[in-house]
């Protein structure tokens, strides 16, 4: 029961985050900052519960080679479609906020099987916090690009299930 309202929780975020972007308004320097914030507290969690102990169990090098790896991925997908594709409409938030919920998802999951709840609640507290204004921004810009309000919400929900 726990581990469905932690993941109740966590998603709901995307949800939340969504609506807030398609109908709510913050001034950019508060939702600067609430980013800068969430973006510090997922990377404390990340480096604490992912890179710590991959490094202890596989190696500096190994570690490095798949960070680089995933980063790499992850950039140069968001820059195909952003830049080579010229879509604006927010597909390059999309596949970041899919490619972003792999290493969540399986942080998470390791952190609910083998954690102790001071792990689980820091890295559900970032994932959540990070996942406010990253889907509050994808929103938006979606909503800037022309997309439907009808078609973010379908996918924040689709995300609700296929997310976590």
């Amino acid at each position: 029961m726990l581990v469905f309202a932690i993941i109740l929780v966590v998603s709901g975020a995307l949800i939340i985050g969504a609506l807030w972007g398609l109908y709510g308004y913050m001034p950019d320097w508060i939702q600067g900052n609430l980013l800068a914030l969430a973006g510090g507290a997922l990377m404390s969690s990340v480096v604490l519960e992912m890179i710590q102990p991959a490094i202890g169990e596989s190696g500096l090098w190994t570690t490095v080679a798949f960070t680089v790896l995933g980063a790499v991925v992850f950039t140069g997908i968001d820059y195909l479609i952003d830049e080579k594709m010229q879509n604006k409409g927010g597909a390059g938030l999309l596949a970041a906020i899919t490619l972003d919920g792999i290493p969540e998802n399986l942080a998470l999951g390791v952190a609910l099987i083998g954690g102790n709840a001071l792990q689980v609640a820091a890295l559900a507290g970032s994932i959540l916090l990070s996942n406010l204004p990253e889907a509050a921004g994808g929103a938006k810009q979606m909503r800037d690009g022309g997309s439907s309000h009808k078609k973010y919400s379908c996918y924040g929900l689709g995300q609700l299930f296929y997310y976590h």
